[in-house]
């Protein structure tokens, strides 16, 4: 009878000409949304979630900015956490200036990540099986916390470290023979928000996350898990075993929530994001130290003056700058290694550097390699006769004639 009556309401409604009323309620969340077909004017240039608030009868506009803290993405393959952490990367750099964070990406999952490399805020991505240049990223963004802790300088940009699997830094670098790594990432963890470095990082399952971490969360979506109890963790009584891709439940409020992709993929959003103005300064890229180093990106030289003698010969593994050495009056520098370890490539960088002023002892590779013409230690001396300085050069010292106690 109620069916019956609400059926002649509407009948009667309808036929006097009246406007299908307004639901209670707003309709169920998108399996899928992108930037493109959400109307209205009420989404901000850094919004990418679409929140479900059914208590309010609406659905607004929001999103995760690295002034909130960490960001734990939490779902299990296929739920769309890579994508969610890219949603992310996109809108919190998406209008370019000296607010926008500077971007670095440890992508230990899939490699899903790489494209957002062609972004102008990402300064180093480094994928999988990248391992030294996981290092040097963050032992550099260790350091540079610690720089900023020690001269603070509002005018820094904002620095946001992404990791795609959290859990796979612990496959990758064992926690008991290489846990310096781990201890970085948890200083970097604990002291960077304070100065504008903030993480974002996806995990498979609650407890990927270390215990220690935890504590400190500052924003947390929890997409479809398999097990119940990942919630709970974070202090979420709900089930996510339904959901969809991109469908999450934010840990502030317990709201439901819709990823909003920019594209279909990863790459076209790259690709619409291909006019975007450089930054001024631009981010920070960390390198790797090449097996063989052109010598233009070099460029050697040696600078003598009374007191010291000053080589450049290579860059420094540590920060990939120029490495010098200082020999100060009566003071030796002493190549070690074992052979075919680069000891006579090393001097003869070093020779070629110092042009007229290198003297080679010993005949051999150095002297090929130098172009120089080889010395004995009998000949060394009348050599070294009215010069006001000289390098001199000595491959296998030990190997070396030295009758008449020239070098000794």
């Amino acid at each position: 009878d109620l069916r019956r009556l609400v059926g002649s309401i509407g009948t009667a409604h309808a036929r006097r000409g009246g406007r299908r009323p307004r639901s209670p309620w707003p309709p169920p969340l998108p399996g899928r949304l992108l930037r493109r077909d959400v109307t209205g004017d009420e989404m901000e240039a850094h919004d990418w979630l679409l929140i479900d608030e059914p208590d309010d009868q609406r659905q607004s506009f929001s999103g995760w900015r690295p002034a909130d803290g960490h960001l734990v993405v939490v779902g299990g393959p296929g739920a769309g956490a890579t994508t969610t952490l890219a949603a992310a990367v996109l809108a919190a750099t998406r209008s370019p200036g000296a607010a926008t964070p500077h971007v670095h990406v440890i992508d230990l999952d899939a490699g899903r990540l790489g494209p957002l490399a062609e972004l102008v805020a990402v300064g180093t991505m480094t994928g999988p099986t990248e391992g030294v240049r996981r290092e040097r990223l963050v032992r550099w963004l260790d350091e540079e916390t610690t720089r900023r802790r020690g001269a603070p300088d509002h005018r820094r940009s904002p620095i946001l470290l992404v990791i795609d699997d959290f859990a796979g830094l612990a496959r990758a670098h064992d926690p008991v023979r290489d846990v310096v790594i781990h201890e970085r990432v948890a200083r970097i963890w604990a002291d960077g928000p304070a100065v504008g470095v903030t993480l974002a990082l996806s995990i498979r399952r609650s407890a990927d996350l270390p215990a220690n971490l935890v504590a400190t969360v500052g924003t947390v979506l929890l997409h479809r898990t398999a097990d119940p109890s990942d919630g709970l963790r974070f202090s979420m009584k709900v089930s996510t075993e339904q959901f969809g891709a991109g469908r999450a439940v934010r840990s502030d409020d317990g709201a439901a929530a819709q990823v909003i992709l920019d594209a279909s993929t990863i790459e076209e959003s790259v690709r619409m994001r291909a006019h975007d103005a450089p930054l001024v300064p631009p981010p920070h890229e960390v390198g790797e130290l090449g097996s063989e180093i052109p010598w233009a990106d070099v460029t050697p030289s040696v600078e003598f003056d009374p007191q010291q003698v000053r080589i450049e010969f290579g860059l420094r593994d540590r920060d990939l700058e120029v490495a010098s050495l200082r020999l100060h009056r009566h003071e030796h520098a002493l190549v070690p290694g074992p052979a075919r370890s680069g000891r006579t490539n090393t001097l003869a960088a070093i020779a070629r550097a110092a042009g007229g002023r290198a003297l080679v002892v010993g005949a051999g590779e150095l002297s090929r390699l130098s172009g120089l013409s080889p010395l004995s230690s009998s000949t060394l001396r009348s050599a070294l006769r009215g010069r006001w300085a000289s390098l001199v050069l000595i491959v296998d010292c030990l190997a070396v004639d030295d009758q008449p106690g020239v070098l000794g």
